[in-house]
């Protein structure tokens, strides 16, 4: 059986981990991924998602259940919290990605980066300070949310500015706690 959708082809970044999927669209919540890099069968499968609530979103991949927070901090930008762990994704076109990443070879700097907080929260501990240089990863903000504390990690390496977090303030999803300058 011919497989009749129409698939565009995405590059997206999980973490530091690059992969690349054609997604075609399915019915109201739901999609059809193919993986490309190591899939070795072309037959699709099915992505869905349910909001269930406290930010939450009820995931079904292939058959496979899973319950993850997602934040949106750009239009192509995410922070995924799943098992625990933070995960920034970035899906891209393939055209935008192939831009992206020769800018990244001619070693054009990028702008500022704006760290956000990844859900509804209150902040409990601030590990840097205004004007401190930080690498990337080094943790900068920990937010405790339904008694699960989350440590936000600076995205890129560079300088804190615009601190705006506070030990003991709530912050709402995607509040602007500080940018980090290259």
């Amino acid at each position: 059986m011919t497989d009749s959708r129409k698939y565009q082809r995405f590059v997206s970044r999980f973490g530091e981990e690059q992969r690349t999927f054609d997604v075609a669209s399915g019915e109201s919540s739901s999609f059809w991924v193919k993986r490309i890099e190591t899939e070795t069968t072309d037959e699709p499968i099915e992505v869905s998602w349910n909001p269930i609530g406290h930010g939450r979103v009820l995931f079904r991949i292939g058959g496979r259940v899973r319950i993850a927070r997602i934040a949106q901090s750009t239009p192509q930008e995410f922070i995924v919290e799943m098992d625990g762990r933070q995960i920034p994704v970035r899906a891209d076109d393939e055209i935008t990605a192939r831009a992206l990443h020769q800018k990244a070879a001619s070693g054009a700097a990028s702008g500022p980066a704006k760290l956000l907080a990844p859900m509804p929260g209150t902040i409990v501990n601030v590990l840097i300070d205004e004007g401190e240089s930080v690498a990337k990863g080094q943790p900068v903000i920990v937010i405790e949310a339904m008694k699960m504390q989350n440590e936000i990690t600076a995205p890129i390496a560079g300088t804190i500015h615009g601190l705006k977090a506070g030990a003991g303030q709530a912050v709402e999803a995607r509040a602007l706690l500080c940018e980090i300058v290259p």
